[in-house]
């Protein structure tokens, strides 16, 4: 069904509309067709993204409108790929490597003290040239690596945990 899906889509933008219908009429009539073949074969959680990038192609509607219309506003999208970031830091062992040189560094190994200093200077820097809600997607995955790496109980030891994760936000939104 996917291969049949994306044949539809490469004919409807190849093919010139029928008599009466506008070349962005034809591209959603194509589109539904599409959706309606996924939906039913895939399922929801792909193909509503499919069919979201495929709106966004359609003439006269855009990005902008198409977001506007589905997420109701930017910011949505925005923090949707700052989770997606956050994800991909977690998974592909970044954070976790991060973590350790935070660790194992000759500043850190002075006192703990400089490597909560460190972490925190290095959340205020990038700060400084990404936005905070950004910031804080890509510290907290880092500072939960951290918490593992050392043992740490987030339950257990709420002081120093609350202590690192309410500094990570401060900091960030300063």
């Amino acid at each position: 069904m996917l291969v049949l899906s994306l044949l539809i889509v490469l004919a409807v933008k190849l093919l010139t509309p029928p008599a009466g219908l506008s070349d962005a009429g034809f591209q959603i009539l194509g589109i539904l067709t599409v959706a309606i073949l996924l939906f039913l074969s895939w399922g929801v959680d792909w193909t509503s993204m499919f069919i979201f990038a495929l709106l966004t192609t359609v003439p006269g509607l855009g990005a902008a409108k198409v977001t506007q219309a589905t997420f109701g506003n930017n910011t949505a999208v925005f923090l949707l790929f700052c989770f997606m970031l956050a994800a991909a830091l977690i998974k592909s062992g970044v954070a976790r490597r991060i973590a350790i040189w935070f660790l194992t560094n000759k500043l850190a190994r002075k006192s703990p003290w400089w490597t909560i200093a460190m972490y925190f200077a290095s959340v205020y820097i990038l700060d400084l040239v990404l936005s905070s809600a950004t910031c804080i997607m890509i510290f907290l995955p880092i500072l939960l690596s951290i918490f593992e790496s050392i043992g740490l109980d987030r339950r257990r030891d709420l002081s120093l945990s609350s202590m690192l994760l309410l500094g990570t936000v401060s900091i960030a939104l300063l």
